[in-house]
């Protein structure tokens, strides 16, 4: 509308007229012109995040491979403990006698890092831990319980071996059936992706068998504990023990060894053939055509 000089003078007619002023004043990001991409731009834009996210994933990969390798190792090297702890337990009752107390540190504590190892292991598999087992609630309750458990034992004997060595046996033996399950996980997790087992219809029911399976091998190791009193129980009972664990560590390697192999797989074809391993990709022109402003 026009507007006076201020002074008395003639009327004049604004520079800018109101409609004018309201679009100078809007977002550059509504006007169309400026949204809209032109298409080689668009295409430069989502190869320039396709690239990104290739190097995460590519990153992602060879963190994972080197974190099995260790773990990897650290499987053998807990092989080791367990044959040492059987050759202590092979001598004679003087000699176990005298070196009880570092033997049951090094079994105790040995026993934890390695329930801690067995959840790295799953951590860092490049399978989704829905492939590995099909309840990942119930996979994550046993984890937390076997590492949680397998620490107060060791714990206890750590204070006082003479006060808390029963107590911690009968922890330690019960917490076999989550340990067990979950090197029980591990193996038909191993078995599955390599299709070795064939029938599909014997995964419907394998947490039944797994379950099943840990709770016998519980069951004895308590029962051997328990009924066969004094020395000779607990001799045999850990017999049993390193066995089973030195079988629990030569699993949770093979998991490993075959979770480095997997991601070293996935790192080669990423190399041969970068979009391979990107089934979500999107063809950029037709993606950016459908988000700009009309």
């Amino acid at each position: 509308m026009p507007v006076g000089d201020g002074k008395g003078g003639a009327l004049r007619q604004p520079l800018i007229s109101e409609d004018e002023d309201m679009r100078q004043l809007r977002m550059p990001s509504t006007d169309p012109s400026m949204v809209r991409w032109k298409e080689p731009e668009a295409e430069r834009v989502a190869v320039g995040t396709q690239q990104v996210l290739l190097e995460y994933h590519l990153s992602s990969l060879r963190t994972k491979s080197t974190a099995n390798y260790i773990i990897a190792i650290l499987c053998l090297t807990y092989i080791g403990v367990n044959l040492t702890c059987l050759v202590i337990n092979s001598l004679s009752e003087e000699k176990r006698e005298e070196f009880e107390l570092p033997f049951h540190l090094l079994e105790f504590w040995a026993t934890f890092l390695f329930a801690v190892l067995e959840v790295c292991a799953l951590a860092v598999s490049p399978q989704p831990i829905t492939s590995v087992y099909g309840n990942p609630l119930l996979l994550k309750a046993v984890m937390f319980a076997n590492v949680t458990v397998s620490f107060v034992p060791a714990a206890l004997v750590t204070f006082s071996l003479e006060t808390f060595e029963i107590p911690a046996h009968q922890v330690e033996y019960s917490n076999e059936i989550t340990m067990s399950f979950v090197d029980l996980v591990l193996l038909f997790s191993i078995l599955k992706s390599k299709d070795a087992l064939g029938a599909k219809d014997f995964f419907l029911d394998s947490s039944t068998i797994m379950v099943g399976l840990a709770s016998i091998i519980a069951i004895v190791q308590l029962s051997i504990y328990n009924f066969i009193k004094g020395e000779d129980g607990e001799q045999i009972a850990h017999f049993f023990e390193f066995i089973f664990e030195m079988i629990s560590a030569g699993i949770t390697f093979w998991f490993a060894v075959d979770s480095k192999i997997m991601c070293d797989r996935k790192i080669a074809n990423i190399f041969r053939n970068p979009m391979a391993e990107y089934s979500w990709q999107l063809d950029a022109r037709d993606y950016f055509r459908d988000s700009v402003v009309e």
